[in-house]
């Protein structure tokens, strides 16, 4: 199941909004015991941690463990897309579908993956303005949902590859570019400058 939660609407409170009287999501989201899956999440943690002050730990950064599960040169990263079709191991009819879904929001406009909206301040303010209206477009709900549907299922494709020596590179990779936020950073991200090398 896939809840999307609306920040534009619920702004900082959002974060510390209790589910009960000890669990926020700013709570689970600096839990050293919750593990929290992304795909690159370098813009994700730099935006949380300048704009509401959240420091994320126990970051498992899939497009990572890619890199280092993968046989051959290590030397580029690949795409969330790139890695779905290439190592989720979905049905033929799931895989098209998500294929689908991308490809429309993508065509629609929704497309706003980071590495688009890192070339600049107009990409960034085109790509945004999608998520402003309300209710938000289906393409774009079905975008978002996309994009992090099958991330569990990844997570436990590499897990079971990774050796002892490679869990630890990822590890401290992933805690690594968690904690790269800050304006020094995003002219590093600008220039790939923070990329990985495992």
């Amino acid at each position: 199941m896939t809840f999307i939660l609306d920040v534009f609407v619920l702004g900082a409170d959002i974060f510390t909004t209790s589910i009960d009287p000890s669990i926020t999501l700013k709570s689970i989201l600096e839990s050293r015991e919750i593990i929290k899956c992304f795909f690159d999440v370098r813009n994700d943690s730099d935006a949380l941690y300048n704009i509401y002050h959240i420091s994320m730990t126990s970051v498992v950064d899939l497009q990572i463990l890619e890199n280092a599960t993968r046989r051959g040169s290590k030397r580029l990263l690949n795409g969330l897309s790139r890695t779905i079709c290439t190592d989720a191991g979905l049905a033929k009819d799931v895989l098209a579908k998500w294929v689908e879904v991308k490809k429309i929001s993508t065509e629609s406009g929704v497309k706003s993956e980071v590495a688009i909206i890192a070339q600049n301040d107009a990409v960034l303010e085109k790509n945004f303005k999608a998520f402003e209206i309300r209710p938000l477009p289906q393409a774009l709900i079905e975008y978002c949902i996309n994009d992090v549907i099958h991330l569990p299922r990844l997570w436990l494709i590499y897990d079971r590859k990774l050796d002892y020596k490679w869990r630890a590179k990822t590890e401290n990779e992933s805690t690594r570019i968690t904690g790269e936020v800050g304006p020094e950073y995003a002219e590093k991200r600008r220039h790939g400058d923070s990329l990985p090398i495992l």
